[in-house]
């Protein structure tokens, strides 16, 4: 799906780096998926990165090591 998202002009990413950049650990790896626009992407990566320095930790739904953790 990243690649043709790529493709067709638009990003795929995991928030912290691009899809296609990953090298995978296992065969059923799971990891946070982003697609969309150029623009439409890089303002939810923005706004992670404000969530993720705001906290000093993980915030809203970001992934922490293994665990998805979802401020309430």
């Amino acid at each position: 799906m990243g690649f043709i998202m790529e493709q067709a002009g638009g990003r795929a990413t995991t928030g912290s780096e691009a899809i296609h950049d990953l090298q995978p650990k296992s065969v059923h790896q799971r990891v946070p998926t982003f697609l969309g626009s150029p623009e439409d992407v890089d303002e939810l990566v923005a706004s992670l990165k404000k969530l993720q320095r705001f906290d000093g930790s993980c915030s809203g739904a970001w992934r922490c090591g293994n665990t998805l953790r979802v401020r309430a």
